[in-house]
């Protein structure tokens, strides 16, 4: 810290008989420790004067030995700020306090989704499924599965946006595929004898409360006789636990029906 410029009065005293006149010394001092915040060591003992410097510090608040400048080190470095990392590298934590910007650039940053144990983006891609899954002979098999943990869906509105895809074979095989949501069937295409093409189902799933949901389910395809269409349905699955999302494929031969991709995304009402 730099002296003030009236600081080293104490060494030209003003009183002739200064060093003989408590008095006139004590006021002196005690000038110069108003000035500059502390008394000097030189001069700390105010010739029988009883006060010590905290106790005279206290007088205007300061309670504190330092310097003045280590009084403003010390509450720059006050555990009552906070902390900030600074680096040059990703994922920097930042714990407590407000950002007041409206623009974030080169961040990455995640919030819990719900109550679960995920995290995400405000907008979240909590699944990404390439693997292809195709049935296996009679019956009705499950394709590609996605089992969405417990409270995913933890307020009513939060919504997800469920996106799958696949082909059919080159075969005269009747052939039904569905996507379900917990044990509520989403869309049936029914038992269709579609000869090669392509299939894409899209659905929007909205929380209304912890166990009723609303879904729209779309389907499309190359192929006629998958008929382009939509389907409204009401789920009663419980949010509060797992939920398996998935579709199915049901035909003849193994591979007659081909899901190629599911990907779910979460968005926070």
């Amino acid at each position: 810290m730099t002296r003030p410029q009236n600081y080293n009065v104490v060494l030209q005293p003003p009183y002739p008989n200064m060093h003989t006149d408590t008095d006139v010394m004590y006021k002196h001092n005690y000038e110069i420790w108003q000035r500059t915040g502390g008394l000097l060591p030189a001069i700390t003992n105010l010739r029988g004067l009883e006060a010590s410097v905290p106790e005279l510090n206290t007088l205007v608040g300061i309670n504190t030995e330092d310097t003045v400048q280590d009084q403003l080190d010390t509450k720059a470095n006050s555990a009552d700020l906070g902390t900030i990392s600074t680096q040059d590298a990703d994922n920097v934590a930042i714990i407590g306090g407000t950002i007041e910007t409206t623009t974030i650039s080169n961040s990455t940053i995640t919030i819990p989704i719900g109550t679960s144990v995920l995290s995400g983006f405000l907008a979240s891609q909590i699944n990404e499924d390439m693997v292809a899954v195709g049935n296996i002979g009679v019956g009705e098999d499950d394709l590609i599965t996605y089992s969405m943990p417990a409270s995913v869906l933890s307020e009513d509105g939060d919504t997800l946006d469920i996106t799958a895809f696949g082909t059919v074979a080159a075969n005269a095989n009747n052939k039904t595929i569905k996507l379900y949501f917990g044990s509520t069937v989403l869309i049936d295409t029914g038992a269709v004898a579609a000869n090669s093409g392509s299939w894409y189902i899209n659905s929007k799933i909205a929380r209304i409360s912890v166990t009723s949901e609303k879904a729209i389910t779309e389907i499309i395809s190359d192929n006629l006789l998958i008929i382009d269409s939509a389907s409204f349905k009401s789920p009663t699955a419980d949010t509060a636990a797992a939920i398996e999302i998935k579709c199915t494929g049901e035909a003849t031969s193994d591979n007659d029906i081909v899901q190629e991709g599911l990907i779910i995304k979460w968005f926070k009402a």
